[in-house]
């Protein structure tokens, strides 16, 4: 990465790059910049995962609209993960057709501090013209479904905070964690993703479930074993609700769940869950 305007690089450290403090009044985008073709009413959206010794964190990201050189600024939307990690994110709605340029933060605002490291950058085009994407599992970090955080083995423990979730899997004997159980309006023959972040220590593979009161069941599991890492990391996985019977009296039920390797420890943080329709 660079300061806008400048011959200040980053420097490479680990998976990240890192900046000194403080960084002044600059834009802060890739030495390359990063241009996709979005048409009016494409929604573009950019994240990455800030990590700092400052004492608090805001800014805004710009998405920039390269065939006429206009800037569209928006305030970064920021989940605090750990005490010095923070995920930062911003979704536009493009006004007109052409070429956009994304992982652009426009200005990042610090407290204090010595350094900041930027990593897991995400960018992400929903093509629908403009139809909103609505966070089926938008009240995954709420108390009314921390009760179907469930395991086979009472030796786990979750815990929430900062909308992120930590769990701790004791015992070698359990199979599986469920992440998100509860009943879901999918409609009959759709495509959803999911997407959610996660690091920590072990080896899973997730497996998604959709079913109705009527035990027709639609299911997909990733077909390799994924290994945490320390770092934050986006993951994503598709399903298709295609029950076998399906009316409006059937109850839809989605459950996210972990199946992990045998005789391992699993430990981390969980965050960022969303199931979208990405039916066109």
């Amino acid at each position: 990465m660079l300061k806008g305007g400048t011959d200040t690089e980053s420097i490479t450290h680990g998976h990240a790059q890192r900046f000194a403090l403080p960084l002044g009044e600059v834009e802060l985008l890739p030495k390359t910049d990063i241009l996709v073709d979005a048409l009016s009413g494409d929604t573009l959206s950019q994240s990455f995962v800030i990590e700092t010794d400052a004492t608090s964190v805001n800014g805004t990201f710009t998405f920039f609209m390269a065939d006429s050189s206009s800037h569209h600024i928006v305030p970064f939307n920021v989940q605090q993960l750990t005490a010095t990690k923070y995920l930062v994110s911003a979704s536009y709605t493009a006004g007109d057709d052409g070429k956009w340029r994304i992982l652009d933060i426009m200005r990042l605002n610090l407290a204090g501090g010595t350094y900041v490291e930027f990593s897991n950058p995400y960018a992400d085009i929903d093509l629908s013209g403009g139809g909103a994407q609505t966070n089926l599992l938008a009240d995954w970090a709420t108390n009314c479904a921390l009760g179907n955080w469930t395991t086979n083995d009472t030796t786990v423990q979750t815990k929430i905070a900062n909308a992120v979730l930590s769990f701790n899997v004791k015992s070698s004997s359990t199979e599986y964690v469920d992440f998100y159980k509860k009943d879901v309006n999918l409609t009959p023959g759709h495509a959803y993703k999911l997407s959610y972040m996660a690091r920590g220590t072990g080896i899973v593979r997730s497996h998604l479930y959709a079913w109705t009161n009527k035990g027709s069941t639609s299911e997909t599991d990733s077909l390799n074993f994924t290994t945490l890492t320390d770092d934050w990391r986006q993951y994503s996985q598709t399903i298709v609700y295609d029950p076998t019977s399906d009316n409006s009296s059937n109850t839809k039920h989605f459950l996210f769940r972990w199946k992990k390797s045998d005789c391992e420890s699993l430990t981390g943080q969980i965050s960022d869950l969303s199931l979208v329709d990405i039916t066109e």
